[in-house]
């Protein structure tokens, strides 16, 4: 007599193989660092927009910038409605200001934690307004 189907054993195999297939894509794409690749992005883009809004507020104001980033929301300059703030996890966004200097600067960074900038010694983020421009740095401390 000839039965169809599958024996326990191959049943078994297969979800041996499947196992450890389904385990090593997990290990390949790295959810956790492509969440924390998305949330660098979101860094970035916030930097770029509060960079943005302190062009914007400079200009109205003589070259001068604001003495804390709340300045520029809607109770402020109403350059920004909210000011953002970095994701879960993430210190907050450094901003450093020095209106006394000529011209008066302004600096704004955030921390990057993805394997992209963390392994090119870069966890940071940052604007200046001295060189115009926003890149990856060593500290928030540092310009790009």
């Amino acid at each position: 007599m000839i039965r169809k189907g599958f024996t326990l054993i191959e049943l078994l195999v297969v979800m041996a193989v499947l196992a450890v297939l389904a385990s090593g894509l997990i290990v390949a794409i790295n959810p956790a660092d492509k969440i924390a690749a998305a949330n660098d992005t979101k860094v970035q883009n916030d930097i770029s927009q509060i960079a943005a809004a302190l062009v914007a507020y400079s200009a109205a104001n003589s070259g001068d910038f604001p003495a804390v980033l709340d300045g520029l929301n809607a109770a402020g300059s109403g350059d920004l409605t909210v000011v953002p703030s970095a994701p879960t996890n993430y210190t907050a966004y450094a901003y450093v200001v020095d209106n006394t200097a000529t011209p008066p600067t302004a600096q704004v960074g955030g921390q990057l934690k993805a394997k992209k900038y963390t392994n090119a010694s870069t966890p940071a983020w940052v604007w200046c307004s001295s060189v115009a421009k926003a890149g990856p740095t060593a500290t928030t401390a540092t310009c790009p």
